[in-house]
């Protein structure tokens, strides 16, 4: 998951396609660059051009359009990446739906938090979440 200031998604999906995503939105990875430093470049901005969509812009992007990338561009299967049982799996799936309350295939930082909180059995790392992600409040 790849956040703007604020929070704001502007990517999540497997790491091994985010630099195909953000360059099928125009943007050029040199050869020679690493590619984290490059997205956090992206992401926050600083690699400006005509055409190129601004960080705001990659959320409405990725709003619009993540979806449909996903289903292009697919991850491993769950099972087969974590080595996990279609138990696990099933179990895993069921917290996620669970906590995503608008149900949207995505979620938001307090979803995040409450699934945290849930799968670690810890109601006192709600202050934590708290703080960390007022921290990328940007007023938005």
């Amino acid at each position: 998951i790849l956040l703007k200031k604020g929070g704001q998604v502007v990517y999540a999906g497997p790491a091994c396609h985010a630099t195909t995503y953000f360059e099928g939105l125009g943007f050029s990875m040199p050869n020679t660059e690493n590619p984290a430093d490059w997205l956090i470049d992206v992401i926050c901005g600083d690699l400006s051009g005509k055409g190129l969509p601004t960080p705001d812009e990659q959320v409405t992007l990725w709003a619009k359009n993540g979806a449909k990338f996903l289903e292009e561009h697919p991850g491993k299967d769950l099972v087969a990446a974590c080595q996990i049982s279609k138990e696990e799996k099933e179990e895993l799936l069921s917290i996620f739906r669970n906590h995503d309350k608008d149900g949207n295939g995505r979620l938001d930082g307090a979803e995040l938090s409450s699934l945290i909180c849930t799968v670690l059995d810890a109601k006192n790392i709600e202050h934590f979440f708290e703080g960390v992600f007022s921290r990328f409040d940007d007023g938005d």
